[in-house]
C-alpha cells in the first residue's frame, strides 16, 4: 500500500503565496504518511519546462524537512509515499516517481507481471522496482488513449498512477486507475487535486485554503479508467482494457487448515465441489492456502518450516514432485522454492502463489499453516489452562495491570462510536443497512461456494470503511486515536475523572486554545467543563452552530461526548449527547470568544 497525489495549477492566479503552497504539499504528504513510510518523493514541472525531482527513503513527516523547494510558478506535481512490495527503498532507483526515458510515474499497488513485460517488450530495467514497467509502458503507448487502455490490459495486479512525459507532452498528466488501489480527485474552476484518499486532500484543504467542499464533491475513480487532464482541466475520460482472466486453483482455507492429506498422485481427490476456477482479481485474500488472517505476533520462521519439510519428505510424505523424488526431470520446468531450496516442478499442482508470502511449494505452504495452528493452539491451551487456575475464568490481570485494563475499557468505549459512525456514514454511501454491513464485514463466512460478486463487494467495503473510519477519527478530535495509543504503553498516570463530565476533551486542545478543535479558524465560542484551560473546547461559528453530522443542516443544540455538535433530530436516542441545558445545570459555561 502507497499513497499518491499530485496538483494540476490550471490558473497561476490561485496561488496567492508559494509558501501556502509549500504547506499544501506538505499537509498532503502528512495526510498520506500512513500508507508507506519507507520513502517519499515528488516531481514537480513549471510554466517554463523545468522539472525538479527529489526523493528519499525517509518518511513523509521527515522528508518534508529536507526536501527541495517547489519551483515558482508551478503547473503540476506527483507526490508519492512508499510502502515497498519489490525492491529494496536504500536503492534510489527503487523509490518514487519511478523515470524511464522521459516518462515520471507514481504508482500506488502491485505489479505481478512485470518481469514478463519487460522481457516481452525489451525494455531496460534500471531498478528492481515491479512499478518501473508503467512508465516504460506510457513511454511506448504515449497519451494515446486507445493504446493506453489496450496496454492496461496486459498489466497484472493492483494498479492506481499518475505519469506524465514533460518532454514530448507537456502540460499533460495521466491518471489510470486499475483494480483495487484508491484513487479520487477534485476540479475547481482554477485547480485540480488528485490523492489515494480523500482525507489527505480535505486535511491539506482545510490547513491552507479554509472550510474544504463537501464529501460528494471528490470523485472516486472507477476500476479500469483513464483519465487525461491539461491546462483546461480534465480533457478525457476512457475505459482501460482488463487484463485477461488467469486460472488458478484455488483450495479454500477450511477451520482445520490446509488439506494437504487429499492430494495424491498429481491430483486432487474427492474435492471436485471445493474448487472452483476464479480471476486473480476476484480472489479473496484469505483465499489462499498460507492467506489466513494469523495473529502477527506468532511468528513461523523459514528455518522452521525448512527444517519440518526436510523431515517430512525423508519420511516420504511430502506430496510435492521434487526434483531429486522422480526420474522423469527432464522436458519439464523445475524451479527452487524459495522455503525449502528444493528443486520442485513448476506447475500448478506443485506451486501455491500465496497473497502474504509469495510463491512457494505446496509441501512449504502446507507447513506454514500447519506450525502456526500448532503455535496457536498451545496459546489457547495455555489461556485454558489458566481460565481452569482461577476457577473458569481469565485472569486479565495477569497479563495486564488495572491501570492498562481501565484504559483499554477507555479506548474500546471511543473507539466503538468511531466504529458505529463509520458504519452508518458507509450505510449512506452504499444504501445497506448498519446491520447488513456489520454482517458482511464481521461475520459473515467466507468459502468457496461464496458468490465471487459478494467476495468483491466485501472488499471495496472494507476499502470504503477504513477511509470512513480514520476520517471519523479525524473529525472527532484530531490526534485522540494516536494519544490514547501513547496512554497505552505510558508509565504515567491518567488524570483524575470529574464527576459529571459529558464529553471527552481533545488533550491537544491545550495548544490550540486559539483555534477551533475542528478546524483552523479563529474560534468564537467555548464551552467550558472546567477552568483548567485543558478541559474546555472552543469553536468557529460553524462548528458550533450547525449540526456537525456529515449532510445535516439543522442547528446544533446538544453536543456529543466526543465534542462535536449535534441537533435534536441526531441526539435522540443517543447515550452519549447532552442538550445545552443539561450542561448549563451540570456546571459547564458557555461563552463567547472575544
Amino acid at each position: 500500500m502507497c499513497g499518491i497525489a499530485g496538483i494540476y495549477i490550471k490558473d497561476p492566479t490561485v496561488v496567492k503565496s508559494h509558501a501556502g503552497l509549500e504547506r499544501f504539499v506538505n499537509r498532503l504528504y502528512l495526510g498520506l504518511e500512513k500508507r508507506g513510510k519507507e520513502a517519499s518523493g515528488f516531481v514537480a514541472v513549471d510554466r517554463a519546462g523545468r522539472v525538479v525531482m527529489d526523493k528519499a527513503a525517509e518518511a513523509a513527516s521527515d522528508f518534508i524537512k529536507s526536501r527541495e523547494a517547489l519551483p515558482e510558478n508551478l503547473w503540476y506535481i506527483l507526490i508519492h509515499t512508499r510502502y515497498s512490495t519489490k525492491g529494496d527503498p536504500q536503492n534510489y532507483l527503487n523509490n518514487h516517481p519511478i523515470l524511464h526515458g522521459t516518462c515520471f510515474t507514481t504508482h500506488n499497488g502491485s505489479v505481478e507481471n512485470d518481469d514478463e513485460l519487460f522481457a516481452k517488450y525489451g525494455f531496460q530495467r534500471n531498478g528492481e522496482v515491479d512499478s518501473e514497467i508503467l512508465p516504460a509502458l506510457f513511454g511506448k503507448t504515449g497519451f494515446d488513449s486507445a493504446e493506453v487502455s489496450k496496454m492496461m490490459g496486459e498489466v497484472e495486479g493492483k494498479v492506481a498512477c499518475a505519469t506524465i512525459d514533460p518532454v514530448r507532452y507537456p502540460g499533460k498528466v495521466l491518471l489510470v486507475k486499475g483494480s483495487y488501489s484508491p484513487l479520487h480527485m477534485i476540479e475547481t474552476p482554477k485547480f485540480l487535486v488528485w490523492a489515494s484518499t480523500t482525507e489527505s486532500m480535505r486535511e491539506a484543504w482545510g490547513a491552507v485554503l479554509g472550510t474544504p467542499p463537501a464529501w460528494k464533491r471528490f470523485q472516486y475513480l472507477s476500476e479500469h479508467t483513464g483519465v487525461i487532464i491539461d491546462e483546461n482541466g480534465v480533457s478525457e475520460v476512457f475505459n482501460t482494457e482488463k487484463p485477461p482472466i488467469k486460472v488458478q486453483r484455488v483450495v479454500h482455507r477450511q477451520p482445520v487448515g490446509f488439506h494437504s492429506s487429499v492430494y495424491r498422485n498429481g491430483r486432487w481427490e474427492d474435492m471436485d465441489d471445493r474448487i472452483q476456477q476464479r480471476s486473480l482479481y476476484d480472489e479473496p485474500t484469505h483465499g489462499n492456502a498460507c492467506d489466513v488472517n494469523q495473529d502477527d505476533t506468532i511468528q513461523v520462521t523459514k528455518p522452521e518450516v525448512k527444517k519440518a519439510v526436510a523431515l517430512l519428505r525423508t519420511n516420504g510424505n511430502g506430496v510435492a514432485i521434487t526434483w531429486e523424488s522422480t526420474k522423469q526431470r527432464y522436458g519439464e520446468r523445475w524451479v527452487a522454492c524459495p522455503i525449502c531450496d528444493e528443486l520442485v516442478k513448476d506447475d500448478q499442482d506443485n506451486y501455491i502463489k500465496t497473497l502474504q508470502r509469495g510463491r512457494m511449494c505446496i509441501d512449504c505452504a502446507s507447513m506454514y499453516n500447519k506450525l502456526w495452528q500448532q503455535k496457536a493452539d498451545a496459546i489457547t491451551a495455555a489461556a485454558i489452562e489458566d481460565a481452569d487456575e482461577e476457577g473458569g475464568f481469565i485472569n486479565t490481570e495477569k497479563y495486564l495491570s488495572t491501570k492498562h485494563l481501565e484504559r483499554y475499557n477507555k479506548w474500546a468505549e471511543d473507539e466503538g462510536l468511531c466504529h458505529g459512525r463509520a458504519l452508518e456514514s458507509l450505510a449512506e454511501i452504499s444504501g445497506l443497512t448498519v446491520d447488513a454491513l456489520d454482517f458482511l464485514l464481521y461475520r459473515m463466512p467466507t468459502n468457496e461456494r461464496t458468490d465471487p460478486g459478494i467476495v468483491e463487494l466485501i472488499e471495496k467495503l472494507w476499502e470504503m470503511y477504513d477511509e470512513e473510519y480514520v476520517s471519523e477519527w479525524d473529525t472527532s478530535a484530531p490526534g485522540m486515536r494516536e494519544a490514547y495509543r501513547t496512554w497505552m504503553v505510558s508509565e504515567k498516570e491518567d488524570p483524575p475523572a470529574k464527576p459529571g463530565d459529558a464529553f471527552i476533551v481533545n488533550k491537544n486542545a491545550k495548544k490550540r486554545t486559539k483555534k477551533c478543535l475542528f478546524c483552523n479558524k479563529k474560534p468564537k465560542f467555548c464551552i467550558v467543563a472546567d477552568k483548567a484551560e485543558w478541559d474546555s473546547i472552543h469553536y468557529c461559528t460553524n462548528h458550533y452552530e450547525k449540526c456537525g453530522v456529515k449532510g445535516c443542516v439543522g442547528t446544533a443544540n446538544s453536543t456529543r461526548h466526543d465534542g462535536i455538535r449535534v441537533c435534536h433530530t441526531h441526539a435522540r436516542s443517543n447515550k452519549d449527547v447532552r442538550d445545552d441545558t443539561w450542561l448549563k445545570k451540570n456546571g459547564y459555561e458557555f461563552t463567547e470568544v472575544r
